[in-house]
């Protein structure tokens, strides 16, 4: 939409935009360095706890951030540029880092010249249908200008072909391309349909404790001035997410006192509109990320004081705020309880629904990629078998997770959430769906990758072995089957953990907005109880979203807990996590000491590493065949052949469950245990068990994970091996 409508920026509104953004930033950096703390804290928590080391059954493939070196794909286009009324030939490329651009033609870019124009696709909307792009602009331009837009008044007269691209953002340069055929058409969506996942997730793909902190310092900047959820303002690089904070911030100003100033036609207003919009935000941009960078040196000062003030305290520090946690609950019980019971408990069934089965579906059809790809191998090594062809094939199989366009039949099965959860901006007021639906695309490819990892790495000590077709097809399937079979259990704890997640970001602005006139004016009363060498890392603010984010996640939690005993959406309970098989104890022989315990005495105040000594083996066997038998009256899941098999294949009980041949000789039991979900999500304090639980035998088995350990340990020190000590226990 129209360049050739330009309305350039004056000095006097430079220096009001300049202005309002560094006053922007400056308000925002406290509540940056604030969250920097209490995600600090979170760090040090999971670090101590190991929390997450052996929650995964695939092994995770760290990959490096993409390089703009290479092209995804490359072609002529005719593109709409200064005048929408005109459509020129341009040779257009998306780089191997997703950025878009375009040359005069080919032979410019071969000779190295300067790009004519370049685009990040954060944040961009893409379609292919004129009429919903046209539908994308007026309804912009409606919401700020605040008159009916006429569509009779169409900048697009005709269209070069009948294949179109359209790329809209409201505060940046627009798309417009018409495209030779449909296969080029489709070609070029998926990949810009990547890129802008790509692009927009750029701060939570990194999963880094800064950018938590950054984001959760945007929430509760937002918060404070009355806006409750953050809808699509977290999508980018952090220089993007608080520039868009900045437009957000001055678009009400804009809108009142720019649209009437406009002269012309109806569609040269928009054009006017638009091209102002997207100048304010390159110079707000600009500007953030001048602060921002501003910033890094202080970032590190802020680390290191707190590496050195926290760490030394952490059991003071967690006493202190399970002490808070204690007596915040029993003045927030009534009108936390009163508002959840009422408004929210009653939706919260279906939500989970709503979120869990589309979600399920997109795995499935990652997972039958996954298999497909490998039967493709399979077909190919068994008719065209020559020295260098697996090789060949691998090489293309590894690319199968940054493949935009396979990858693309897995990634549109999710865009149905927005249909599903349209109804939760009436009732919750949340218009975060497209963020969702970002992140589920993310982990997706991201469990892609790890499973073309795991196969790799699996088959790799296999095909040392052998080189003969026959032998190389066979070995190809079995490490498919096994490959796959992680592949399930770790599917099956990443959806759960998603829809946790989802329900936070769905109700928890809600919550906090609807009992904000009755616990907003009693927090700062618990401000005393924080000491002064604490109040860096304790905040009275976030412990009270700690207790209702755990009020949502025992419901979640119970309704997930019924779905997997139903054997709904494929889902596995939690009761035992399996053991690593012996393959993948090949990759990993010094994991053995690295059990998660050599850092529960850092905790010593809150939870103490149990000394089991030798008197006390009796009873702590006791209590693990008390488990193994409570285990055994639950409902059957689909690991149990798996869980049961490794750790009581031996057991004399005839009526034990069939295990795998592959996985039953304990003599072959790897070097290290895997315990699943056990490590808690949330900081200490906040998870308690209600009594309902505490007969449970997934309950049951966490809390004697700690006595399993340390026996495991003390018999390490008798000189047993890891084979022995289970043999011992089961004796």
């Amino acid at each position: 939409m129209g360049g050739g409508f330009s309305r350039q920026l004056d000095q006097r509104q430079r220096r009001y935009l300049q202005g309002r953004t560094e006053a922007v930033v400056k308000n925002f950096i406290p509540y940056y360095h604030r969250q920097y703390g209490a995600a600090f804290l979170r760090h040090l928590w999971k670090e101590m706890e190991q929390q997450e080391k052996h929650s995964h059954q695939l092994m995770t493939r760290h990959k490096e951030s993409n390089s703009a070196e290479g092209t995804i794909v490359e072609d002529n286009l005719m593109l709409s540029e200064e005048d929408p009324r005109r459509w020129k030939e341009r040779y257009c490329r998306v780089r191997g880092d997703f950025t878009v651009e375009w040359f005069f033609n080919k032979q410019a870019s071969e000779k190295g010249s300067k790009p004519m124009a370049q685009m990040c696709l954060t944040g961009y909307l893409l379609t292919t249908s004129e009429k919903e792009y046209r539908e994308m602009v007026n309804k912009f331009c409606l919401d700020t200008k605040g008159g009916n837009s006429s569509s009779s008044d169409d900048p697009f007269e005709t269209f070069p072909t009948q294949y179109h691209l359209f790329l809209f953002h409201p505060f940046q340069k627009h798309f417009c391309a018409c495209l030779a055929t449909q296969d080029s058409q489709q070609t070029w969506y998926t990949v810009l349909y990547d890129g802008i996942r790509h692009h927009s997730m750029d701060v939570q793909r990194r999963g880094t404790f800064a950018s938590e902190a950054f984001l959760e310092a945007v929430r509760f900047y937002l918060q404070e001035k009355g806006i409750y959820g953050t809808g699509e303002l977290l999508l980018g690089t952090e220089s993007e997410v608080l520039s868009n904070v900045v437009m957000e911030d001055m678009m009400p100003a804009l809108c009142v006192q720019i649209p009437r100033t406009l002269r012309g036609t109806e569609s040269k207003k928009k054009a006017t509109w638009l091209n102002f919009l997207q100048e304010v935000y390159a110079v707000v941009l600009q500007d953030v990320s001048r602060l921002l960078q501003a910033t890094d040196a202080e970032k590190e000062e802020w680390r290191h004081h707190l590496e050195k003030t926290v760490r030394p305290d952490m059991d003071q520090i967690f006493t202190l705020r399970e002490q808070l946690i204690k007596k915040l609950k029993v003045t927030l019980t009534g009108p936390v309880e009163s508002c959840y019971t009422e408004d929210v408990e009653p939706y919260l069934c279906s939500v989970v629904e709503e979120l869990i089965s589309p979600l399920s579906t997109a795995f499935q059809e990652v997972r039958l990629l996954f298999s497909e790809s490998v039967s493709d191998i399979i077909r190919n090594v068994q008719n065209n078998w020559r020295a260098t062809l697996l090789d060949e094939l691998l090489a293309w199989f590894t690319d199968l997770p940054e493949d935009s366009v396979r990858m693309h039949q897995c990634y549109e099965k999710v865009e149905c959430l927005q249909q599903s959860l349209e109804n939760l901006k009436d009732r919750f007021g949340f218009k975060g769906t497209r963020v969702l639906i970002l992140r589920a695309q993310n982990l997706m490819q991201q469990i892609m990758a790890n499973t073309v990892y795991t196969f790799q790495q699996l088959l790799q000590q296999q095909l040392n072995k052998t080189r003969n077709s026959d032998l190389v097809s066979q070995t190809l399937e079995n490490v498919r089957g096994r490959a796959l079979k992680k592949f399930d259990y770790d599917s099956s704890l990443i959806r759960k953990q998603f829809v946790q997640e989802a329900v936070i970001q769905i109700i928890l602005p809600y919550l906090l907005k609807t009992l904000e006139p009755h616990c907003k004016l009693i927090l700062p009363e618990y401000e005393r109880y924080v000491f002064a060498d604490y109040n860096s890392v304790l905040y009275i603010e976030a412990i009270y979203e700690d207790i209702l984010i755990q009020t949502l996640l025992q419901t979640v939690t119970t309704v997930l807990k019924e779905a997997s005993s139903q054997k709904k959406h494929n889902l596995y309970s939690e009761s035992l996590m399996c053991i690593y098989d012996r393959e993948e104890n090949m990759l990993d022989q010094n994991a053995a000491d690295n059990m998660p315990t050599s850092n529960c005495s850092s905790y010593g105040a809150i939870k103490q590493k149990k000394n089991v000594h030798h008197q006390d083996k009796h009873f702590t066997q006791q209590k693990l065949k008390t488990i193994t038998e409570e285990n055994s009256n639950r409902p059957y899941s689909e690991t149990d052949h798996i869980t049961k098999g490794y750790m009581w294949s031996k057991s004399t009980d005839t009526d034990s469950h069939h295990v795998d041949d592959e996985n039953s000789d304990l003599d072959e039991t790897p070097q290290h245990l895997v315990y699943g979900n056990l490590w808690r999500l949330q900081l200490p304090g906040i998870c308690n068990n209600s009594d309902e639980d505490q007969d449970d035998p997934n309950t049951l088995y966490e809390n004697d994970k700690g006595d399993l350990q340390d026996v495991l340990l003390e018999f390490k020190d008798e000189g047993l091996p890891l084979n022995g000590r289970l043999s011992a226990l089961r004796q």
